[in-house]
């Protein structure tokens, strides 16, 4: 008859492997013994950028051509910045001063901006190829604000000042400063009254001394229009003369 022992014994082996198993199960797992996974964290949702907008109207965030009336000038940069493919905006009825508009202009540069500018007690369009300000009584401050003013204007070709009641001086300055455009201004020399955009002046007859000449040449670079310069019988030898005709090759004196 078997003893009771040897009934246990396969009973006790079975059940040291169970243990011993339990045992390498609690090695390899986590801190505590569980192996649950985690649950995956959910992904959060996507915010919505904020639609740019002007005036209350919501404008595509793929436009390349806005036409909006009046709006302040921290609207405008707020839309502008939600507004990546823009290329030309056009605000019609503008208020903003030309100071504001010269910072957006900056901050924007890839941006065409079409709009009235206010300056020098004018309104102008920005497009305007031509801007004439002719009889306008203008201070040394207007002739200033406009010329700070003058990268507003892109299409301009000529600024016209004449009878503006502004000094040579501060014309001759404006004009240099500006040298993408033609300043025009009526001046005169040793009697003889000319405009800037003259492309011939005369001097014949009229008694000049080799400085009196120069004073003519000084002249020049404010006159690209100009081809002919004619001083016959003014009393400069041939040589002076020569001299001088050599030293502009694009004008032409004629003595």
């Amino acid at each position: 008859v078997p003893l009771f022992s040897d009934f246990c014994r396969p009973l006790r082996a079975q059940t040291g492997i169970f243990l011993q198993t339990a045992a390498a199960s609690r090695q390899t797992s986590p801190a505590g013994g569980r192996k649950h996974a985690a649950p995956a964290a959910a992904a959060a949702a996507p915010q919505r950028p904020e639609p740019a907008a002007i005036g209350g109207k919501i404008l595509d965030a793929e436009s390349e051509t806005v036409i909006v009336r009046d709006a302040a000038a921290e609207e405008l940069r707020a839309a502008l910045e939600r507004l990546p493919k823009l290329q030309t905006l056009v605000l019609t009825e503008s208020t903003l001063s030309f100071t504001e508009q010269l910072a957006l202009v900056n901050d924007f540069p890839d941006v065409a901006f079409t709009w009235d500018v206010t300056v020098a007690g004018r309104t102008i369009p920005s497009d305007a190829a031509a801007l004439d300000f002719t009889g306008t009584p203008l201070t040394q401050d207007e002739l200033s604000a406009l010329s700070a003013a003058m990268p507003l204007f892109s299409h301009a070709e000529s600024v016209t000042l004449t009878g503006c009641g502004l000094s040579e001086e501060a014309l001759r300055s404006f004009s240099a400063a500006h040298p993408e455009v033609l300043t025009v201004w009526e001046t005169s020399l040793f009697g003889v009254t000319f405009s800037t955009d003259a492309e011939e002046i005369e001097f014949s007859d009229i008694p000049l001394t080799v400085e009196d000449a120069a004073q003519i040449e000084a002249m020049l670079p404010y006159m690209p229009n100009l081809k002919k310069v004619v001083m016959l019988r003014c009393g400069i030898s041939n040589e002076d003369m020569e001299e001088i005709n050599l030293r502009h090759e694009d004008v032409q004196f004629v003595w």
